[in-house]
């Protein structure tokens, strides 16, 4: 089986297949960080602790030959990612595994986070620049201790430390014989707003979409409150169609509801662009 990666390194982003010697190095690196080497300087027995017991399974054997390393050199965090893995089986069968994964979602939509909790999550939840990840069929691994400690002010409750996995894709009946595979950055939306890639599962469209919606949302919820119109008719106004008003109704109440979204109209978005 060949395979070969088709990054952004345009953008800063670059992807390191195993069959680079570059590989196992920086595997390794992000291993002693998930379950942390005693001779990282300035960890925290706490963290080693946490981090062993969280992260030490999202590093599967079975997938390291279609996974890779993510450097990320460019200058900016990144806060999502869209991934592909195209596969071409001996018989000319092709199948696609995308992944989205939104880790940090809360930068890109940052409605009712305070700035003390964006700042944690500019932290725990994004890949600075000069970080790596580990990369393998829906799972990613590794944290931004590669780059620096966090500051007092980035931890909450002794956790600073982000692996994120949506769990191993697990194979159904006699596995094909594939003949390759290609894995691809679709898409990278940084933490400021920039977005690159082809895009074709969509991540730019998904963000900015829910972005408006909620703003659209906050925005209809404060001027009805400017107004003195009833909440419930404000909630008319807003419609089922948003799932944050209908949760947040049946904990809240009307009004509660209604002033929690107006404090949204306020939110100052990314800028959001393409680059």
């Amino acid at each position: 089986m060949t395979f070969r990666c088709e990054d952004l390194r345009d953008f800063g982003l670059i992807l390191v297949p195993p069959s680079s010697p570059d590989y196992d190095p920086l595997l390794k690196d992000i291993r002693q960080r998930i379950v942390p080497d005693p001779d990282i300087a300035g960890m925290p027995e706490m963290f080693r602790e946490v981090m062993g017991r969280f992260m030490g399974s999202q590093i599967t054997p079975e997938k390291r030959a279609t996974s890779a390393i993510l450097l990320n050199r460019s200058d900016k965090s990144i806060a999502a990612l869209s991934l592909v893995w195209h596969y071409e089986e001996a018989g000319g069968r092709t199948e696609e595994r995308p992944w989205k994964n939104l880790f940090g979602r809360a930068l890109l939509l940052p409605f009712g986070y305070s700035p003390e909790s964006l700042k944690i999550e500019a932290y725990r939840n994004t890949i600075l620049p000069g970080s790596r990840r580990y990369i393998g069929e829906y799972e990613m691994a590794g944290d931004n201790t590669d780059v620096r400690l966090p500051d007092p002010d980035e931890v909450k409750n002794g956790w600073a430390f982000s692996g994120y996995i949506n769990g191993p894709w697990i194979p159904g009946g006699p596995a094909p014989v594939i003949e390759s595979v290609t894995l691809v950055i679709d898409g990278v939306f940084f933490a400021d707003g920039a977005f690159a890639g082809p895009d074709r599962r969509g991540l730019w469209d998904e963000v900015t979409s829910e972005a408006r919606s909620k703003m659209e949302v906050a925005t209809i919820a404060r001027d009805g409150n400017d107004r003195g119109i009833p909440a419930a008719e404000i909630l008319k106004q807003i419609g089922k169609g948003s799932q944050d008003a209908k949760q947040l109704r049946q904990h809240l109440g009307d009004q509660h509801t209604v002033d929690h979204l107006a404090a949204g109209a306020d939110t100052k978005l990314p800028d959001f662009r393409k680059l």
